[in-house]
């Protein structure tokens, strides 16, 4: 409603200002009646007195009066050529207004035409498709129906082979099951792993730790002829645990810490360096068996934790060709013999390990594994060919409906498309004879148009030889008449000639202040009808308001009631919901509860039959070392410690060697080499830093540099922005903004424009003519700083009324003399302004004609004469 009152009144301003221009041309329009009524009595006076005199001057001589009369008989002679010159005129206009309607009504035609065209041979494909595809369609039906048939039946023989090998895999996971847990009883008495390093596979096997892949021992698969070279490489780090990360390896350790189960080393997946061998150990490697770590197999994700275990040792086949090769390489042979990198040498009788690569001997195990691995792929492939084989029967029943359908509705659509292939045929033929015809009708009006123009050129040729011939004979009658005569008829017809001129200036005067006044009262009109269109939309608006403020009222009080009854059930819900949730809290603690109890008592029966295993292999294994002892004669004197400190003294010292690894010989060169290293690149961080910092004050010197160009452009382009624009919009004013003054390259230009008795608006709020202004101002003031050798300017008029294409043509026409403007438009008052004048035509062909062309030759020699001149 604000916008509205805004309107009306602009509206009631702008036609009041239109009534004060429309009051002035009334009074101009009056002032010139009053003046042109004074000059029509001067030139009837004049023609009276031209008259008398004539009369006067023919009574004094019969010669005179000859010429008089035949002068009567000339004028008569050229008032009918007059006649019939308006004549031929009126009608050729009358033929070329025939003309161009009838190259309209071909045109139009022709665009018929070729629609109708379009039509019929739209429907001659539709129709042509459609046959071919229900020719398609009921062969492929029964194809259809055949392959459906064929894909049911295989779906019901793999839902009953679905349902056998789910009944397999169940009975197959029982037996897997069941024989897993003797082997693994059996497996960590066999292989000789630590009580700590048990504990924990315990755990992985449980579930109670998470991220724990194995050991190395694990891990790994060593052929026989290399096993013995790589278990003697290994030493106790073939009981490493590989875990996923460092959080893993350190819940491991407080694991065993809570239980006391002794120690066990962990090699985190993340955090293992990558291993590379030294350069001796590559020299080596190429005239042995290879490095131990390639002689083994695993998992690539593996390789930083083998290397650990294994470093760079190199596998020979036999001690002497390890002797040729000691020192600064760890080497170990076939045999089990071990030379460390210092030179130290390990051999002798290799006592037998229960440790090996890979999993234990357990065929039957395996087997049952192999056939369960088989089942459960066997099972997902049939599921998965199952699930696709319904989809595919899915897509197959909605294809038969679809060709099923096809085939019943093809036979109408065919009707309905022969039906409208016949209609537009007809008319395409139609239209085709209306073409023709008008085709012929308009070759005769040009043929008749060029007629009357040759007539017209030979009536007009005529008319102005009859005029001659009556100056000739006024002429005539002057020379015969008296002296004072003649003075006094040349002054007469001198002032009638000026009198007419006047006439003829007022009553072109008076037509244009007429046409002033219409387009002024019609303006009026159109303001009046906008106020009351303005003023209606208003009063509506109003009454809207005052039905939705009605509407809102009922709608809040409904409102209120809804939030009330929403609020009362919300707290049924609230209620609800808590007994649910308490409901399902109890039912999860006792699933939990149930869970925890069953995983409990499954472990207490795995604890006791693994003590049971253990106690008799114990058992033993203390009868075959007391049997020892008394082959070898030997007493224990006192009591010996437990066995399980025995394990953790063993464990450490082991761990301790472990611990103390390879000695690298070479550290304190390759120290004395990274030192020097960490010098230079000191010193050249410093040169970078400081080039850095030179970069830095470059780029901010610049940017102050541009900044101040910018701003001195800036400033030039503005001051001419704002001339121009007051200049072609009669008193307007405008300006240029930047939308950030103090980083003027992070932001862009803001054009603020006030035309001539309105606010100021951004460029986005100005309607198209004003727009048009705006963009011919900014393109003057840059000109203006910096000109363009030319200009292309496409119909920059268009939305421009008559005054501003007239100021905008005339600031065009003045700015040529700096540069060259080349502009399209369709505005008089633009081409009446312009230097040279190409007009481009469309012929019934359809192809551009050029009304007239600029000789650029005759153009360059009067420049170049003007340059001579000058």
């Amino acid at each position: 409603i604000k916008r509205l009152k805004a309107e009306v009144a602009d509206a009631q301003r702008e036609r009041s200002r239109v009534s004060k221009e429309l009051e002035a041309l009334q009074r101009d329009q009056k002032a010139v009646e009053a003046s042109l009524d004074d000059l029509e009595g001067r030139l009837k006076a004049a023609d009276t007195d031209l008259r008398s005199l004539d009369e006067a001057a023919s009574k004094s001589d019969s010669k005179v009066l000859q010429i008089q009369k035949d002068i009567v008989a000339l004028n008569k002679k050229v008032d009918e050529g007059e006649e019939k010159t308006k004549a031929l005129v009126l009608e050729g206009d009358r033929a070329k207004e025939a003309i161009e309607r009838l190259r309209n009504e071909v045109a139009q035609l022709e665009d018929v035409l070729k629609t109708y065209q379009l039509e019929l041979d739209d429907a001659a494909f539709q129709l042509k498709e459609l046959r071919t595809g229900s020719k398609a369609a009921t062969k492929s039906l029964s194809k259809l129906q055949q392959e459906f048939y064929a894909k049911r039946k295989e779906e019901a023989e793999l839902a009953k082979e679905q349902s056998e090998l789910q009944t397999a895999i169940l009975e197959l996971t029982r037996q897997y099951t069941a024989m897993k847990t003797e082997a693994d009883v059996a497996e960590n008495l066999k292989r000789g792993y630590t009580s700590a390093v048990a504990a924990i596979l315990e755990a992985r096997d449980t579930g109670a730790i998470k991220g724990v892949h194995g050991t190395i021992a694990q891990l790994g698969h060593a052929e026989a002829k290399y096993e013995t070279a790589i278990l003697v490489a290994a030493g106790n780090r073939m009981q490493a645990i590989v875990v996923d990360d460092d959080g893993v390896a350190a819940e491991c350790i407080d694991f065993l810490k809570k239980r006391k189960a002794g120690r066990a080393t962990f090699l985190p997946l993340s955090k293992m360096l990558v291993g590379r061998p030294r350069g001796k150990a590559i020299l080596v490697a190429k005239e042995s068996v290879g490095f131990a770590i390639d002689l083994i197999k695993f998992d690539e994700k593996y390789r930083d934790a083998f290397f650990y275990v294994l470093g760079d040792t190199i596998v020979v086949e036999t001690l002497d060709e390890a002797r040729r090769y000691m020192g600064g390489v760890r080497l170990v042979t076939l045999g089990g013999e071990l030379i460390e990198a210092s030179g130290a040498m390990i051999g002798g009788d290799l006592e037998k390990t229960p440790l090996r690569f890979g999993a234990p001997d357990r065929r039957e195990v395996d087997a049952i594994a192999e056939k369960l691995r088989k089942a459960t792929a066997e099972a997902e492939r049939v599921a998965k060919r199952l699930s696709d084989l319904r989809k595919e029967l899915a897509d197959l029943e909605a294809e038969l409906k679809d060709v099923g359908g096809q085939t019943s509705t093809v036979d109408v659509k065919a009707s309905a498309l022969e039906t409208k292939r016949k209609e537009f045929f007809t008319k395409v033929q139609v239209t085709k004879e209306d073409l023709d015809a008008k085709r012929k009708k308009l070759a005769d009006t040009e043929e008749t148009a060029k007629r009357i123009e040759e007539d017209l050129g030979r009536f007009q040729a005529d008319l102005e030889k009859l005029k001659a011939q009556r100056e000739q004979r006024k002429k005539a009658v002057l020379d015969a008449a008296p002296q004072a005569v003649s003075t006094r008829m040349k002054e007469l017809m001198a002032n009638r000639t000026k009198a007419g001129d006047e006439v003829t200036a007022a009553r072109a005067k008076l037509e244009t202040l007429d046409a002033q006044i219409k387009v002024q009262t019609d303006r009026r009109s159109e303001f009046d009808q906008r106020i009351e269109s303005l003023l209606a939309q208003k009063a509506d608006h109003e009454k809207r308001v005052k039905d939705f403020g009605a509407s809102l009222a009922g709608l809040e009080n409904e409102i209120r009631g809804l939030e009330k009854m929403e609020a009362h059930m919300s707290k049924e819900i609230q209620g609800l919901q808590q007994d649910r949730d308490d409901a399902y809290k109890e039912k999860t603690e006792l699933e939990g509860e149930i869970d925890k109890l069953g995983h409990k008592l499954e472990t207490k029966e795995d604890f006791a039959t693994n003590l049971q295993t253990e106690l008799h292999a114990q058992e033993e294994t203390l009868a075959k070392a007391e049997e020892e002892l008394e082959a070898l004669g030997r007493e224990v004197a006192g009591k010996l410690p437990p066995l399980d400190e025995l394990k953790r003294t063993i464990m450490e010292s082991e761990a301790q060697i472990a611990a103390l690894g390879p000695i690298n010989m070479r550290a304190l060169d390759d120290y004395d080499a990274q030192q020097k290293r960490h010098g230079e690149l000191t010193e050249e961080f410093k040169q970078m830093e400081n080039q850095r910092q030179e970069l830095i004050n470059l780029a901010t010197e610049l940017t102050e540099k541009k900044k101040e160009g910018l701003a001195k452009v800036f400033t030039a382009i503005n001051e001419n922005f704002r001339r121009v624009y007051r200049e072609i919009s009669d008193g307007g004013e405008a300006e240029l903004l930047l939308e950030n003054e103090k980083d003027p390259f992070l932001g862009g230009l803001i054009i603020h424009a006030n035309p001539s008795h309105k606010k100021i608006l951004r460029l986005e709020a100005l309607s198209g003519g004003e727009k048009s202004l705006v963009s011919m101002a900014f393109i003057f003031a840059i000109q203006e700083f910096d000109p363009s050798p030319f200009y292309m300017l496409d119909e920059i008029d268009q939305n421009l009324d008559a005054v501003n294409a007239e100021r905008v043509a005339k600031m065009i026409k003045r700015n040529s003399g700096t540069a060259q403007f080349v502009q399209i438009s369709l505005r008089k008052v633009t081409l009446k302004e312009a230097d040279h004048l190409i007009g481009v035509t469309m012929t019934p062909a359809g192809h551009s004609d050029l009304v007239m062309k600029v000789n650029l030759s005759e153009v360059e020699d009067v420049h170049s004469k003007e340059a001579v001149a000058a």
